[in-house]
């Protein structure tokens, strides 16, 4: 049977770790300091019994270059490590090898009868530990151990070595017989300085060693130890330290020497002997403090990952981020111990020089949709990639970001990757789908957005389920835009939410509302109040818009009652009201809407759109938002009025553009005030052959000529009978320019007219025919700048190209005459 093959072999003192916390008495009694490491002595001796009588001890399996290899067991492939050490035969040792093969790590202990196995008390004050180990067994070492038949043909097959700086108190032959025949035959040799009183102290053993060192390892106040005992002029210049240390005398010339000085949570510095003036800094992601459980054995687990990634063939940069990744795993878990199950941290690690990393950087905007076949990404995945990233963003400059939702545990899936997505320069953020309605949307998600996402200023939400709670929403407080879509009756939802949401957000300057209590119904009238009794006077909406639904199957009297009335006061350019569903049926429907608006004098533009089911059935309810003095009004919902014949389109219009002029009565009176339209917009029936209602004339179009002066901008569909019907039904179109021209001058200011004519309506005209419409159009309009179709679309439809399009180019013929141009 062959003998098994490891490319690292790892040389140290076994230990068994007796950790207590609180450790500040102990401290004092036996003069320790509280970041330490030292040999026990005499006064020492009684601690691992005080330990086990007076504190509650945890035994973790310790000595650092078993630490250090069980971390690299960690990011190798099985079999890649093995480990040797004195122990005794005891319930120690075997405990010993429990931990190491659970973690991957082949051990050839020395099994020295009549001792026991090496203890180490490890005292931790916050984030402080002091070690005072007592070998035992493991000084024990016979250099014999190596040349064994078990041991030698390991050395021989190993690519890599690593010893800890500890073993040099005790076995200088043993580690010098290693490191010289790994520089031998052109092999790395890995040291670790452990601790300051090896350089401090044992001086000359390391000076030994160190010419076939080709990887030195050490920490902050280790560097300082040794620039002290061996002259350096700034023992505090890591930099220098380390060019020092690379400078001297080296046996394999076949590899620059590395050292490597890490300092705690700050930063790890690294400098080679064929670049000794350009050390390397990586900054260490720190980690909070309710995060750190122990930092002992996290220099350990740092070369750990360090030597691992080395045998692993990766960079210089790849191996101190995987240093960096197993010493914040290991301050994590309570003594030198590693995640379990088993985080593939570094044989999974994104590369910082990868393609995917430069691509990631340019990202500005993610749209994330579950798939539309098979499974998406398992949550555990995006844990991995999460902890391969170590809190580093995974677009880090994404500003635009749309994520829907489902339920379930797709929905975890996306929990999951948010912490990697939400970075602090995003603008933009849209959540739609079923997933809004779990609890874990609304305890995490939002408050973990209103956490990382200070430059937030605009957030949208499309759901369909039960209510939540958005209340982290109140914690957004640049929010400039912010759109509430909770399509679905509530039960539990109270009005009190909108009030606590808004009283925070003081830059908010447009809302989208489609949120609805249980039938539609504010049992508490609060959307009734005024902003100011709400505590709400300081919101100042430039753009509103809210959606009015109807329980299904009911026609109502008036909107439903989740329409925020308060917020309509205040509301300084536009109000945009979609009906969903809604049968307008009631004269009165839209009178608590009028009433408020009525109220805001500075309202420049109101938009009433129907989706779904919504009509009109009665005309008269439209008329009734004549009432309100805005400068556009915008009417999108389908008409159908049985009493039509009566209260036609073309009488909606003409009372719509009413105004008083000198010497002219309003035609209605009712009316309080002028109107001062700017823009109207009249909805049109694709089919009219569906509809009743009757669309406009040409005495409507000049009721708009001469009655409403301020209209800017109209679009209107035509009724069937355009081309015929005129205020003179005796008359023929050429008498009644005859007639028009007689009278006064039109001063309409009309300057785009849309049309539809869904019956084609001027399609046998003649050239002549076509010439006095022309001439009519001009005089009605003036200053009129262009005809165009109802939309784009209709560009290519019989009545637009071949016929009004014509009939365009002729009226403004007629304009250029006109004006002498």
């Amino acid at each position: 049977m062959s003998t098994p093959s490891y490319p690292l072999f790892c040389l140290g003192n076994p230990l068994l770790d007796m950790q207590v916390r609180d450790g500040e008495a102990l401290l004092k009694k036996y003069d320790l300091k509280s970041n330490d490491a030292i040999l026990a002595e005499e006064k020492h001796a009684a601690i691992y019994d005080d330990l086990k009588q007076n504190y509650e001890v945890t035994y973790v399996a310790g000595g650092a270059a078993q630490n250090a290899a069980r971390g690299a067991a960690y990011v190798l492939p099985p079999n890649s490590v093995v480990y040797t050490g004195s122990v005794g035969a005891d319930d120690l040792a075997e405990q010993l090898k429990i931990a190491n093969k659970r973690e991957g790590l082949a051990e050839v202990y020395q099994v020295t009868p009549g001792e026991k196995t090496g203890a180490c008390a490890v005292v931790i004050t916050g984030h402080d530990r002091s070690l005072v180990t007592n070998l035992r067994a493991a000084e024990k070492f016979e250099q014999s151990h190596l040349s064994s038949e078990k041991v030698a043909p390991l050395i021989e097959a190993a690519k890599f070595f690593y010893v800890e700086g500890y073993f040099l108190t005790h076995g200088t032959a043993s580690a010098l017989e290693l490191s010289g025949k790994a520089a031998a035959a052109a092999k790395t040799f890995v040291l670790n300085l452990s601790a300051p009183f090896i350089p401090q102290f044992f001086g000359a053993q390391l000076q030994q060693i160190l010419p076939h060192v080709d990887v030195l390892i050490g920490n902050e106040a280790e560097a300082e130890a040794w620039a002290t005992a061996n002259g350096v002029s700034d023992p505090k210049d890591l930099a220098l330290v380390a060019k020092t240390i690379v400078g001297l005398p080296k046996t394999n010339t076949s590899r620059p020497r590395t050292v490597v000085f890490t300092q705690g949570a700050d930063s790890t510095l690294v400098v080679t002997s064929d670049k000794p003036d350009e050390p390397k800094l990586y900054q260490v992601h720190a980690l909070s403090n309710e995060q750190i459980v122990d930092t002992n054995g996290a220099g350990d687990a740092f070369a750990g990952g360090f030597v691992g990634a080395l045998v692993a063939g990766k960079s210089l940069n790849e191996a101190v981020e995987a240093g960096h990744k197993m010493g914040a795993m290991c301050v994590q878990e309570v003594g030198p111990q590693y995640k379990w199950p088993k985080y593939m941290y570094h044989s999974s690690s994104i590369s910082k020089t990868s393609s995917f990393r430069r691509y990631a950087s340019r990202v500005r905007r993610l749209d994330l949709k579950p798939p539309k076949f098979g499974k998406g990404m398992a949550p555990h995945l995006w844990v991995l990639i999460g902890g391969d990233l170590q809190g580093r963003l995974l677009f880090p400059n994404v500003k635009i970001l749309s994520m829907e939702i489902s339920t379930g545990t797709e929905a975890k899936e996306v929990f999951a990757v948010l912490p990697l997505l939400f970075t602090p320069v995003i603008t933009t953020v849209n959540f739609s789908g079923h997933g809004l309605t779990c609890g874990l949307f609304a305890n995490y998600c939002l408050p973990l957005l209103a956490h990382r996402c200070p430059s937030l200023e605009d957030l949208t939400f499309q759901a369909v389920g039960q209510y939540t709670g958005l209340n982290a929403v109140g914690g957004m407080r640049n929010l400039k835009s912010l759109n509430l879509g909770w399509m679905r009756e509530n039960s539990g939802l109270k009005s009190q939410f909108l009030v606590d949401i808004l009283r925070p957000l003081k830059n908010l300057t447009t809302l989208t509302l489609d949120v609805h209590f249980k039938s539609h119904r504010d049992i508490s009238d609060l959307y009734t109040c005024s902003p100011g009794v709400l505590g709400l006077s300081h919101i100042k909406l430039e753009t509103l818009s809210v959606t009015s639904r109807a329980t299904d199957g009911v026609d109502t009297d008036s909107l439903c009652a989740c329409v925020p009335l308060f917020l309509l006061r205040t509301t300084s350019t536009m109000v945009n009201l979609t009906l969903h569903d809604t049968r307008v049926v009631h004269p009165c429907f839209f009178d608590s809407l009028v009433k408020v608006l009525s109220q805001n004098s500075g309202l420049k533009k109101l938009r009433i759109m129907g989706t779904g089911t919504s009509l009109v059935t009665n005309l008269k309810a439209l008329q009734r938002l004549t009432q309100v003095s805005v400068k556009e009004l915008e009417l999108d919902i389908r008409l159908v009025d049985p009493t039509a014949r009566d209260y036609s389109l073309t009488q909606f219009i003409k009372t719509e553009t009413v105004t008083t002029r000198a010497g002219r009565v309003s035609a209605n009176p009712s009316i309080p005030h002028p109107l001062t339209l700017r823009t109207l917009s009249i909805p049109v029936s694709e089919a009219p052959e569906q509809s009743d209602v009757k669309g406009a004339t040409w005495g409507c179009l000049k009721c708009v000529a001469f009655d409403g002066p301020a209209l800017e901008h109209l679009t209107v569909g035509l009724d069937a009978t355009f081309a015929t019907n005129i205020p003179d039904q005796n008359a023929k179109m050429v008498d009644w320019l005859t007639t028009l021209q007689k009278g006064p001058k039109s001063t309409s200011k009309l300057k785009s007219l849309s049309i539809f004519d869904p019956k084609d309506s001027i399609a046998g005209m003649t050239m002549q025919e076509g010439n006095v419409l022309a001439q009519v159009l001009d005089f009605l309009f003036p200053s009129l700048e262009t005809i165009s179709p109802y939309c784009k679309d209709h560009m290519d439809r019989p009545y637009w190209k071949d016929h009004w399009a014509l009939l365009e180019a002729l009226r403004k013929m007629c304009q250029i005459r006109r004006r002498g141009v």
